[in-house]
């Protein structure tokens, strides 16, 4: 009663009873049950299978028609300029947009992290214990439980990340209310109000949905929500247009939350778009450029030296480098992150296809109920943990050249030791993450003691798992790197202890990031960038690609990324560039189905409108059958509006029956599903004559 999902959501139901291709299917299905090292393998429920069909593909491909060729000749170069001018109008737009979108966001969560931290160290210098842990409480329970309200008014959308969303609209799937005016809102709202929580989470994602979200608005000009709709935008209203500017947007995005504007772009073309273009690359680079400036022009105030400064961005002294003989201990961090990148995504995606198997059809309740542990167990662990370590004096932490050019470089947290010691388990824990992602990466030494920087990863590794997923804005680029800041910064300390003193502590904790980030979201090009631009240098270029190429490669050993198996949860198709091994050696008819819905190339109003409501899909192939008295085959060429042409030939024996048609087929299995109870048409039996049948796949 299952489909067996497979990397390319092949549906292995309708399976003609031929032995020998019994014997290669269940052979095939054998080697994807023992090959324990891909993807988690399971059977798709006939509910997911349902909501699989109601996917419908997008309007990428240009058709070619006769209207579409009288329109071309007859657009005049004047037209053509403004038109490529205004693609370049609206992606200035976007990148400004969403610079001034993350300058608020940064300076939102600033505020209510510093008022939130204001009033808890009040209470902490005074002694009170209980009533700061209540206080700290009740705070990270209202900004997260209020974040999730959002959500259920924003839609299911808004929550977690919404990458898989994208990914998947930009791969040819139409995803429903992905891209309105409610979910944008919602989106930046709920965002906000997470990332003060205290949460383990990140505002990338997020980032790069709401950057995707600014580039459909700006260059359709109309909206559902709020009744809008600007005619003069027609000539961008189609899903070429809109699936451009959208990779305009998301990169604009990650652009201006990491000051990375060519890690952007590259992010936007490894993790996102299927369709790429020299013309896009441009303007996607230059709507990355637009938004990184627009962003540190504000977060600076608008001094006439402009630095980057993006939400996450840091500095590493440039004059620290490493030794040739530690590019071993690199491929070690490697392999570690690819590890720990595997193991959380496969129990994360565990627990989010348990959430989305039991949370179905259930109460609003049971979300809020879910987001409420897990703001008790995180507040309880990072309020808790401290008073397990003990206070460590200041004058131990030996100090060296500043970590940052920014001024407001993080420091260490008193907590509830006396006068002139520290808890360095609280800087990291009841803290911000970005300041403690900026304490990790300090050059000072002696700051963490080993227990703390183990117990730390340890235990953000678990909330992360947890966290990831739930029914808010949320995003895991900050937390991974912690999480590997954490575990680069202890083997840098071993390593330091054991074998020489001139080990920087720092350059580990930006490989051990590099290596977790690698192994879960299995970046490669993109995350080089990003962090070598965030570093604001390019001396560890190659320990960074060394570390990401390893910790890639070993976790593609046992899994997908995060964000494919997201997808699958999701119920996203998403068809990747191959297919497995396995997967060739199988026949077509081995995956098509049973049936199809045809029309002819010459019909009446009535049956188009007939099989429109019949159906549930939009894409029905037009068939053209020919009668020749030549038993010679010519070329006959397709008409226009086609996108793919099937041409049979079949020439029955005369002392041969008459053949029986062949069984009809869908062309996107999964998305027609069969249909025993739908009434066959009679076909007419071929004559001695020749007959030839040209199918056009037509919307």
């Amino acid at each position: 009663d299952g489909i067996m999902a497979s990397d390319d959501y092949v549906l292995l139901d309708g399976v003609e009873n031929d032995t020998d291709e019994d014997e290669l299917l269940m052979s095939t299905m054998r080697h994807r049950k023992s090959n324990f090292f891909r993807k988690s393998h399971r059977f798709l429920t006939k509910k997911e299978k349902a909501k699989l069909s109601k996917m419908e593909s997008l309007d990428f491909q240009v058709i070619d028609n006769v209207l579409l060729r009288s329109y071309t000749t007859s657009v005049k170069w004047r037209e053509r300029l403004w038109k490529s001018l205004g693609k370049w109008l609206i992606a200035f737009l976007i990148g400004v947009i969403m610079g001034l979108i993350v300058y608020c966001v940064k300076m939102s969560v600033e505020n209510l992290t510093e008022i939130k931290f204001e009033v808890l160290n009040h209470f902490v210098k005074s002694g009170q214990t209980f009533s700061v842990f209540f206080l700290y409480l009740a705070i990270n329970l209202g900004l997260a439980l209020l974040g999730c309200l959002i959500v259920f008014a924003a839609g299911p959308v808004t929550s977690s990340s919404g990458i898989p969303e994208v990914k998947g609209y930009l791969n040819g799937v139409r995803v429903l209310r992905a891209f309105n005016a409610r979910t944008l809102i919602g989106k930046i709202t709920s965002l906000i109000l997470a990332f003060s929580s205290n949460l383990a989470l990140g505002p990338e994602g997020p980032m790069f949905h709401i950057g995707s979200m600014v580039g459909a608005a700006l260059s359709q000009a109309k909206s559902k929500t709020i009744g809008f709709n600007l005619k003069s935008f027609w000539r961008y209203q189609n899903d070429r247009d809109k699936r451009d500017f959208i990779s305009c947007g998301a990169a604009a995005g990650i652009a201006a939350a990491f000051g990375a504007p060519i890690g952007g772009v590259l992010f936007a073309m490894e993790e996102g778009s299927s369709f790429w273009s020299k013309q896009l690359s441009w303007r996607t680079f230059f709507s990355c450029m637009v938004s990184t400036f627009t962003a540190n022009l504000f977060l600076q105030g608008f001094q006439l030296q402009i630095r980057d400064y993006g939400v996450l961005t840091f500095g590493l002294a440039q004059q620290s480098l490493y030794t040739y003989t530690e590019l071993l201990p690199f491929v070690v961090m490697g392999v570690v992150g690819g590890l720990i990148g595997a193991l959380f995504s496969h129990f994360n995606t565990k627990l989010n296809l348990w959430r989305s198997q039991y949370f179905v059809d259930k109460r609003k309740w049971l979300r809020l109920a879910e987001i409420a542990i897990i703001v008790v167990i995180t507040t309880v662990i990072s309020f808790g943990i401290p008073f397990l370590l003990p206070c460590r004096s200041e004058d131990d932490i030996m100090t060296r050249p500043s970590t940052c050019d920014i001024e407001d470089v993080a420091g260490v947290e008193r907590f509830y030791c006396p006068e002139g010691y520290y808890n360095d388990m609280a800087s990291l824990m009841f803290t911000s993450p970005d300041k403690a992602l900026r304490l990790l990466y300090s050059r000072n030494k002696n700051v963490f003691s080993w227990v703390s920087l183990l117990l730390f990863g340890s235990i953000y590794l678990f909330l992360l798992t947890i966290t990831s997923g739930v029914y808010i804005a949320s995003g895991t680029f900050v937390p991974f790197m912690l999480v590997g800041a954490s575990f680069g910064r202890l083997c840098g300390s071993i390593l330091e202890r054991y074998f020489s003193d001139t080990i920087d502590n720092s350059i580990y904790a930006l490989i051990g990031s590099a290596a977790m980030m690698a192994g879960s979201l299995r970046l490669t090009i993109s995350l080089v960038v990003i962090l070598v631009e965030l570093t604001e240098g390019t001396q560890y270029l190659l320990p960074i690609i060394l570390a990401v190429m390893v910790g890639k490669w070993t976790a593609d050993l046992f899994n997908d990324s995060v964000y494919e198996h997201l997808m699958e949860v999701k119920h996203i198709p998403f068809l990747n560039d191959k297919p497995s091994s396995k997967l060739t050696a199988l026949s077509v008819k081995q995956r098509m189905a049973r049936d199809i819905v045809t029309l002819p190339e010459i019909v009446q109003v009535r049956e188009v409108i007939r099989v429109l409501q019949e159906n549930n899909h939009n894409g029905f192939p037009a068939i053209k059958t020919v009668t020749l008295s030549n038993p010679s085959t010519p070329n006959i060429p397709s008409s226009g509006c086609s996108r793919k042409t099937t041409t049979t030939a079949s020439r029955p024996s005369r002392q041969s029956p008459s053949p029986t048609p062949p069984p009809r087929t869908s062309l996107h299995p999964g998305l027609f599903p069969p249909r025993s109870t739908r009434t066959q048409r009679k076909e007419p039996v071929p004559t001695r004559k020749q007959t030839i049948t040209t199918t056009h796949a037509t919307r």
